[in-house]
């Protein structure tokens, strides 16, 4: 989400893998939250849902995993949570998809 920004505790970290995302998977990770778990969630917590959810998918060998949502939705409700925001920025699509999906 923009952070250039290194952290001290992450150059010494053992990372297996990074996710980069775009604006529409975030944008998806949140209301997926919303809809499916009543999680009013931020972007940052929209992004870690997603990634985590697309890693297990790719990955899943019977793990259990623990996600940590960084920030609430109150900041996102004129955008993320905004149905004329979504179709102004053409990300309403992802809204749909959202609404349709079972999971």
């Amino acid at each position: 989400m923009g952070a250039a920004i290194v952290l001290k505790q992450i150059k010494k970290a053992i990372i297996d893998d990074i996710a980069i995302l775009n604006e529409p998977e975030i944008v998806y990770g949140c209301n997926m939250l919303l809809k499916h778990h009543g999680i009013f969630a931020g972007g940052f917590s929209g992004a870690v849902y997603y990634a985590a959810k697309t890693y297990l998918q790719k990955n899943d060998q019977g793990q259990k995993v623990t996600i940590i949502l960084p920030d609430k939705g109150n900041s996102y409700i004129n955008t993320i949570f905004n149905e004329d925001w979504l179709h102004k920025e053409e990300l309403d699509y992802f809204l749909r998809a959202c609404k349709k999906s079972g999971s």
